[in-house]
């Protein structure tokens, strides 16, 4: 790994993540947008999905309580967003 690659992984690792479910996610702005993004989805039944940016996930959990029976795959570029996640 290139040390602009371990540059960005510890970015995201250690300064990014742990404060962005506390800040960014947690502002109404966001949270509405995010809202009206996932509503214009409308999953069905058996639909997959694929979330690129998955990060911790919060989006996922308002397209499962629309419908818990769809098959969602996420991709991060962060592993500890992804062991934080849902």
């Amino acid at each position: 790994m290139s040390f602009a690659e371990r540059l960005m992984q510890a970015y995201f690792n250690f300064a990014y993540n742990p404060v962005y479910d506390f800040t960014i996610a947690r502002l109404n702005r966001y949270r509405k947008l995010q809202e009206r993004c996932v509503n214009k989805l409308e999953p069905e039944d058996n639909d997959r999905m694929l979330c690129v940016g998955l990060g911790t996930g919060n989006e996922i959990s308002h397209i499962l309580e629309m419908n818990k029976n769809v098959c969602i795959i996420g991709i991060d570029y962060s592993h500890t967003a992804l062991q934080k996640g849902v």
